[in-house]
């Protein structure tokens, strides 16, 4: 059976480190068989969770109707996830961040009082590409906080693929060989059924 990947891009501009790792990882796992929907958040019109409450009282997903109800509707029926940002002032972008507060519908009624929580089908595998100008021992708790989130919703243990120390140039990793092998590598393991390295 043929998986498929939706890809959520987050960073405000284009072509970036973030892109490049992502689309190295991506371009690999269609190699493998793999069929991708891209998602550029920068340009769309959207906005994130109102707190309307209607996911909860009366309807299955998000009421609100924008360029995100798209990117929602494939998120729940991808077999695979990969979200692609880059970290700006200790977190990831406010575009994705609006995208990620919408995954509030996602949870189901009375999500508080109960383990089963989550409206995602179980046991997805989620790609976190991230790039950062700050060496890797910084954003370790960004990483870790994203983690515990799709964690929570369902997702198997995350496929991380991260570039750090690549300055300001928004063409660092595409001169990175080691870290575009990396995303081909996450690729093959996602695309073969295994689990996430434990290294990455």
């Amino acid at each position: 059976m043929t998986m498929r990947i939706a890809a959520v891009f987050g960073s405000p501009r284009r072509s970036g480190n973030s892109e490049t790792l992502a689309e190295t990882f991506l371009q690999e796992a269609e190699r493998l068989g793999a069929e991708v929907e891209r998602f550029h958040l920068s340009g769309m019109s959207y906005q994130g969770c109102i707190a309307c409450y209607a996911c909860k009282k009366k309807l299955e997903q998000c009421a609100l109707d924008d360029d995100l109800t798209p990117v929602l509707k494939s998120v729940y029926e991808a077999d695979a996830l990969l979200v692609a940002t880059p970290v700006y002032f200790f977190d990831m972008p406010s575009q994705l961040k609006a995208f990620v507060d919408r995954w509030y519908s996602f949870f189901k009624p009375r999500f508080h009082e109960t383990h089963d929580i989550s409206r995602l089908p179980e046991g997805k595998d989620v790609i976190f590409v991230v790039s950062q100008r700050a060496p890797e021992n910084v954003f370790i708790d960004f990483i870790q906080r994203y983690d515990l989130m799709f964690r929570l919703f369902g997702f198997k243990p995350m496929h991380l693929v991260r570039g750090c120390d690549l300055g300001d140039s928004r063409s660092a990793a595409s001169k990175r060989p080691d870290l575009l092998e990396k995303a081909r590598k996450a690729a093959g393991r996602v695309m073969a059924g295994e689990p996430a390295d434990a290294g990455s």
